[in-house]
């Protein structure tokens, strides 16, 4: 059973990434909760981000510093739930002064990046009531609970008349160019594709080339240097029938954009095969290619997309997730094929 939040103080801190934190805080505050909420890594210059990733004790005491003052200016209440979202820039003693002084909140934290990229989460877990993470293999080995993302409801725009069969819009990391390239080579000719394949500078281009062996022979012209507004990137989600998704290489969970396409109602092509493992696989609905060797069957494309049934499109909407993050019962084994979970 789902508590109300109806009057209930919520300490929600999540980073700021194309308007999620501000999703999650709408949905908390349409149940009745009332919101404080901070940014995970709450400076926005490059340099800062960098070094919160890579050398993140380093800065550490400038964050608390910024937390303490955020937390003074809210006033002194006691909350009912603090909700961390990623943590990265959270210090185990920061999180311990808040359990100290709300020791009645139910504390709740969710992984939606990597371990393999977040490794110093799992200091943070212990700490919780409960932790969950999108990944199903981290969460079966570290005792946190499985839950994939969820869609916001502005990804909704199945009803757009279909000017793209496919479309990529995205950072260019890791192979995400080879594989764009070589599907492209195996589509029909009349095939109507859109492709935006990001890189925030041409000198990042040129490392690239350095380091990163799919980059030697990577042409310019592949690229764009200037990247796509919120508005035209959503045009083209809605005016495409299927949308192409290149998960992170060391990533296995599914990415935010799967779930975008599952609530729009439009057909997923991705080089994630573990999604074949999730209850709502649909071959009809989803096609899983080679990251090596592309290729789309024939037909997936043109095919109807058989429609959704309203449960699923529920469970991976917004308002699914912050049911699940707020029950007391884990529900981990409902997001697999029976007998696949191994909590």
């Amino acid at each position: 059973m789902v508590p109300s939040l109806d009057g209930a103080r919520v300490l929600l801190i999540a980073p700021r990434f194309f308007g999620y934190d501000e999703a999650m805080a709408r949905e908390l505050a349409r149940r009745g909760a009332h919101v404080d909420a901070m940014a995970d890594r709450p400076f926005d210059s490059p340099s800062y981000h960098a070094a919160a990733r890579f050398f993140p004790r380093q800065v550490q005491r400038a964050t608390e510093r910024h937390y303490r003052r955020l937390l003074a200016d809210f006033g002194s209440k006691a909350y009912d739930y603090v909700i961390v979202v990623n943590g990265q820039t959270l210090s185990p003693r920061l999180l311990g002064e808040l359990r100290r002084d709300n020791a009645r909140a139910q504390f709740i934290f969710y992984l939606w990046d990597s371990l393999a990229n977040r490794s110093g989460a799992l200091d943070l877990v212990p700490m919780f009531d409960r932790a969950f993470t999108f990944e199903r293999e981290t969460a079966a080995r570290h005792g946190m609970r499985f839950r994939p993302l969820f869609f916001d409801d502005h990804a909704g725009g199945a009803d757009a008349e279909d000017t793209f069969d496919i479309s990529f819009v995205g950072t260019a990391h890791t192979d995400r160019h080879k594989v764009v390239e070589r599907l492209d080579a195996t589509l029909p000719a009349g095939a109507r594709r859109f492709w935006y394949l990001y890189l925030k500078a041409r000198w990042v281009l040129s490392a690239y080339r350095i380091t990163n062996p799919s980059f030697r022979d990577a042409k310019a012209g592949t690229f764009r240097f200037e990247p796509l507004s919120r508005q035209e990137s959503q045009r083209v989600f809605e005016s495409s029938r299927a949308i192409l998704d290149i998960e992170h290489a060391r990533q296995t969970g599914l990415t935010m954009r799967t779930l975008e396409v599952l609530g729009a109602g439009k057909k997923l092509v991705t080089t994630n095969a573990d999604i074949r493992a999730y209850s709502f696989y649909d071959p009809a609905r989803i096609e899983v290619i080679d990251r090596a060797r592309p290729r789309i069957a024939d037909g997936f494309l043109e095919a109807p997309t058989p429609a959704l049934a309203d449960d699923i499109r529920y469970r991976y909407s917004i308002a699914g997730w912050i049911d699940e993050l707020l029950t007391e019962q884990d529900q981990s084994a409902i997001h697999l094929k029976p007998g696949l979970w191994r909590g």
